[in-house]
């Protein structure tokens, strides 16, 4: 049965929705306060300043949502997806036991609880630093001195608007997979792409390699998804630090939000490729492979797959910040220009982040044993 505990567990999920729902909140609640002032009689200055912490705003706000809340949502509904999916032997005993399709997705539903968590904890932790945001924003004191103020809608919005997407796409993907054929979800059952048979050890886990890779698509968007994250988030905190004067303290927020939502996808988006081949591991644990090689065949493929999901996270934010600086050159003066800089700053830490992660789930499959692959595979 899928438990409470392993809902509440969902530590990356929690992680995903803070990281998006923490800048969301800043940034609309701060243009919904400043849009409160009455600038009617402001100094032509004045007037200035405001029209241009008002397109920041909207800037940050379009940024944030094509980039934070895209890509967090897009990961979030993979891991709902993926997480129904590894679960599947314990549906179909609910469902060998009498329990009806519905019953089974509802269950499902469980997964909103650490989507609102975590939407909660960004709203929150929003809250708390709003404060020293407004001031920042405003530390020259050009305009009237303004603060936080609650509004009904941005709370509803951020804290239970994920959450109900959640909880409806988890039912419907646990209805849906919870139609099948009990005993073919026991046992887990699943179409197998065959590879071209190799006679030398190097090309059999070569060939393995593609073979993981064909029967695991959602793995290799899941992967791709992430790393494309991770390089946009960062790349973009630079950019934006160097190219438009940002202050440090918002550099380092949106930096640690992006590392924070990086990290956590790359973790995730592994542990996925972890646990959905752990009958290919268990084959090769049984014939005695060793664990290089092992670790080769599960993850030796999807090097490329991040190398290019970078390139193409490189140029996503490139896209759209070049997009944006267009689109508010009038109002800050300033045109978008690579940065060398931060894409070298970029590299380093992805590959610092890459490293550590392969390196963990390399131990991992060390210590990895074949009556606890077994336990594992039910």
């Amino acid at each position: 049965m899928i438990t409470f505990k392993k809902t509440i567990g969902s530590i990356g999920v929690i992680i995903i929705c803070f990281s998006a729902m923490f800048l969301e909140t800043l940034f609309i609640s701060y243009k919904l306060d400043l849009n409160k002032l009455d600038f009617s009689h402001f100094t032509p200055p004045q007037a200035e300043f405001f029209r241009a912490q008002d397109a920041m705003c909207t800037m940050m706000n379009m940024i944030s949502l094509g980039i934070l809340e895209l890509f967090s949502f897009v990961l979030l509904f993979f891991s709902v997806a993926r997480y129904i999916e590894e679960n599947r032997s314990n549906m179909g005993l609910l469902k060998a036991l009498g329990y009806t399709a519905n019953q089974i997705g509802a269950g499902m539903m469980k997964f909103a609880l650490p989507t609102f968590v975590g939407s909660l904890s960004g709203y929150l932790g929003a809250l708390g630093f709003a404060n020293p945001f407004y001031d920042t924003m405003n530390a020259d004191g050009i305009i009237p001195e303004f603060s936080f103020s609650f509004n009904p809608w941005v709370f509803l919005g951020i804290v239970f608007g994920p959450a109900l997407l959640v909880l409806l796409f988890s039912y419907m993907v646990g209805l849906w997979k919870a139609k099948g054929n009990p005993m073919e979800m026991i046992n887990q059952t699943e179409k197998i792409k065959k590879g071209k048979k190799a006679q030398e050890t190097g090309k059999f886990i070569h060939e393995l390699q593609r073979t993981v890779l064909k029967n695991h698509l959602g793995l290799i968007i899941f992967v791709g998804f992430s790393v494309i994250c991770f390089s946009s988030c960062i790349q973009m905190s630079f950019t934006m630090y160097h190219e438009t004067d940002t202050s440090p303290m918002f550099f380092w927020m949106m930096l640690t939000i992006g590392m924070l939502l990086g990290v956590t996808i790359i973790f995730l988006a592994f542990r996925f490729v972890f646990k959905g081949n752990l009958r290919y591991l268990s084959i090769l644990k049984a014939y005695g492979y060793k664990n290089r090689e092992c670790y080769q065949a599960m993850y030796g493929g999807y090097h490329l797959v991040s190398t290019i999901a970078f390139a193409i996270g490189t140029g996503y934010q490139i896209l759209l910040l070049s997009t944006m600086f267009k689109k508010f050159a009038g109002t800050y003066g300033i045109a978008y220009k690579f940065d060398y800089l931060g894409f070298f700053y970029s590299v380093v830490l992805f590959l610092i982040v890459y490293f550590i992660t392969n390196l963990f789930y390399y131990q991992k499959i060390n210590l990895l044993k074949i009556e606890e692959l077994n336990t594992d595979l039910g």
